[in-house]
């Protein structure tokens, strides 16, 4: 099986007790964690119980609520190999093309850090990859569109 998008289902919260990481976040005043009061949607393998996250954009230094501004640093939780891991990339280029009438989301990361290590690296890039071409711009919201995503790892 491979990676879909979907919406993060009440037992998928508590499976991976994402409600204590996600509030945990959202207590850290230099994140804005997306979405509402809880996840909403990730990209999973349930065959293989692998998925990823979008959790959140970190603000600048000078944050103020008037002047919001975010650093290109993103922050997803990817879980593989029965481990969380944090995973903070670098928005080097996200754009919107029309081509055909259609936009296309063209989106290039690179790798800031993962924590913790994992053991095989080349693995978890490879599979970091697949799961963020998956999800795409936006996840669930990335169905109906067009999208190009590349890795810089």
């Amino acid at each position: 099986m491979a990676f879909l998008n979907e919406r993060i289902s009440d037992e998928d919260i508590k499976k991976y007790t994402l409600m204590d990481v996600w509030n945990r976040y959202k207590l850290d005043e230099k994140v804005s964690v997306m979405g509402g009061e809880k996840p909403y949607d990730f990209a999973i393998d349930r065959e293989n119980n692998q998925w990823l996250i979008y959790l959140a954009r970190v603000k600048h230094e000078r944050w103020e609520p008037k002047r919001q501004g975010y650093t290109k640093e993103n922050i997803f939780l990817f879980f593989c190999d029965d481990t969380m891991y944090e995973v903070r990339l670098i928005n080097d280029r996200h754009e919107i093309k029309e081509i055909n009438g259609i936009d296309r989301y063209e989106i290039t990361w690179s790798l800031k850090s993962i924590v913790p290590e994992p053991k095989d690296i080349d693995t978890f890039k490879q599979l970091l990859k697949q799961a963020l071409t998956v999800y795409g711009e936006d996840g669930l919201f990335t169905e109906d569109k067009e999208h190009l995503i590349e890795c810089n790892f």
